[in-house]
């Protein structure tokens, strides 16, 4: 998964330094319910926040894969836990939900990445604030991609049939 995020990084890198020099000297960054700004900050200080937000939302993540891995079985809550976790499968779950959060973590990213490219889009076009719909959308989407992967990992958990138990 470690080429995957540095690709990522890379992409953040390369997007920051396309729409520096294009962006004002000062950029609105927190807006109300209705886009309009409400706080500000300088160029170079917008920058480090967006690469340090970044790489924090989605690192977080991988963080936790490695640190799961780590974990004495019972701090674990998975369903189906004596199943998923007996010793003969408790190395290949843990690598599956590893590898499920370094997904996630990619998703997070990309979407605080996404957010700040409108944020940056609407202060190269001198525009009043990101729009309230725009937000909204994003905001859905994310929810319902997060809502997708819990289910998926409900589904991936769930007990085979004929092993006992409900």
């Amino acid at each position: 998964m470690l080429p995957a995020y540095l690709i990522f990084y890379v992409l953040v890198l390369l997007h920051l330094a396309h729409s520096y020099t294009l962006l004002p000297e000062v950029i609105s960054t927190q807006f109300d319910a209705y886009g309009t700004p409400l706080r500000s900050m300088a160029r170079a200080d917008f920058a480090m926040f967006h690469i340090g937000f970044v790489v924090f939302m989605s690192g977080i993540f991988a963080g936790m894969g490695y640190f799961l891995t780590r974990l004495p079985v019972k701090y674990l809550n998975i369903p189906n836990k004596d199943y998923w976790l007996a010793p003969e499968r408790r190395r290949e779950t843990l690598q599956g939900l590893r590898h499920d959060l370094c997904v996630m973590g990619l998703i997070v990213g990309a979407f605080v990445m996404l957010i700040d490219y409108f944020v940056m889009d609407a202060a190269q076009r001198n525009a009043r604030g990101v729009s309230p719909e725009t937000l909204s959308i994003l905001v859905s989407c994310m929810a319902a991609v997060t809502g997708l992967l819990v289910a998926r990992l409900l589904i991936k958990f769930r007990r085979p049939k004929g092993t006992g138990g409900t």
